[in-house]
């Protein structure tokens, strides 16, 4: 029904002129995400890469980094790391968890390590026991030669969450009264689900499992209070046999301390809003020992520099649905992809913004804002 079309959006463009940045609160800039592109030195080198990035920030203690890649060599491995510029500066050095330590280490940064399979196709995924600061600004792709030369890099750029069917679910893991009687007390962990650009990625963070074992942990249908999250999540709900390549599997490995993270990812498929929530089981009885409900999470945007108040900015309220929160002036405009022009809107102070109506297809979403010295930002977006 087109009164409940959904909208996903990546932030597609250079932000021009000034910044929209995220306040600084927990509930904001829990997203970033971006598109790589193939440098200089990469095109030379004769790739043609694309693909998407992301990073994810839960709470203070954690922040899950993911990527997507095609266009490499096939079965070669890459190096691949946060850095701390954005690609138009080269993506400067890597990023340290402690800047104080200039030596390259592993530990001290984040390394999310490509594999291309044969068709040249790389996914990667690590999670960080912190949280990045906002000098995390782009992942670097490196190539495999001795001169390790930068040949992709991806803007991790400010976005905005979507809620309902696209963009960014999330939860806190709940032991369940089974993992309780088995003696698994002392869980903790964190879930999220990305959605965008027709890939979900499904990523959990847990501490409190037994060391060295690996934990069966599935996105599920319903609710954790709903059957304990009801049966495994389905691509094709035509197929009812288990099967991981009709599902989305975040298998667990703990390590000595029985902390693990599970990572699973589909390419092609855009998970639909039955993906409620996420289950661990037990290594031996299966039992359901834990339970993640992903939920919706807004986030906001705000203007800077300037003078206005920490709470300026566009907030997703779903269903195509933005309130736009501004103390000055601001105009919106809406776009197609060949520039047609289909939505105006100028205004000061709180206003929604509805693109209920519009046809399904891809839109440029631009905000301005006159009174922030002419401050643009331009989001994509794509209507289902």
């Amino acid at each position: 029904m087109k009164n409940r079309n959904r909208v996903f959006k990546s932030l597609l463009l250079s932000q021009i002129l000034t910044l929209f940045a995220p306040s600084q609160s927990h509930a904001d800039n829990r997203v970033n995400s971006g598109v790589f592109m193939t440098t200089a030195a990469g095109t030379a080198a004769g790739y043609a890469i694309s693909g998407t990035a992301f990073m994810a920030r839960s709470g203070d203690s954690v922040t899950f980094v993911t990527t997507h890649v095609k266009g490499l060599k096939p079965n070669v491995k890459y190096g691949s790391h946060v850095h701390n510029l954005p690609c138009s500066m080269g993506g400067g050095g890597h990023y340290k968890t402690n800047p104080l330590i200039d030596s390259m280490v592993a530990s001290n940064e984040i390394w999310p390590l490509l594999t291309a399979d044969s068709t040249g196709a790389a996914s990667a995924f690590v999670s960080t026991p912190f949280r990045v600061r906002p000098e995390g600004q782009s992942i670097v792709i490196h190539d495999t030669t001795a001169a390790k030369g930068k040949i992709a890099c991806a803007d991790l750029m400010d976005s905005v969450t979507a809620l309902g069917a696209t963009g960014i679910i999330s939860g806190t893991l709940t032991t369940t009264a089974a993992g309780t009687a088995a003696w698994y007390s002392s869980l903790k962990g964190q879930g999220l689900i990305v959605r965008a650009n027709n890939l979900t990625v499904a990523t959990l963070s847990v501490s409190g499992l037994a060391p060295n074992k690996t934990y069966g942990s599935h996105v599920h249908d319903m609710p954790c209070a709903q059957n304990g999250g009801g049966p495994h999540y389905k691509i094709d709900t035509t197929i009812a046999a288990t099967s991981e390549a009709n599902e989305i599997w975040t298998i667990l490995k703990t390590d000595a301390n029985g902390a693990a993270t599970g990572f699973g990812i589909t390419s092609t498929h855009l998970a639909r809003p039955s993906a409620r929530s996420i289950v661990i089981h037990d290594t031996v009885t299966a039992a359901r020992i834990a339970c993640i409900d992903l939920s919706n999470a807004a986030t906001s945007i705000g203007i800077r520099p300037g003078v206005a108040a920490a709470a300026d900015g566009l907030v997703d309220l779903g269903f195509n649905t933005f309130r736009i929160v501004a103390q000055g002036a601001y105009s919106v405009r809406v776009y197609t992809v060949r520039g047609k022009r289909v939505l105006a809107l100028s205004g000061s102070g709180p206003q929604l913004l509805n693109l209920d109506g519009m046809a399904k297809g891809h839109y440029f979403l631009s905000i301005h804002a006159p009174e922030r010295s002419g401050a643009v930002n331009t989001l994509g977006i794509f209507i289902q």
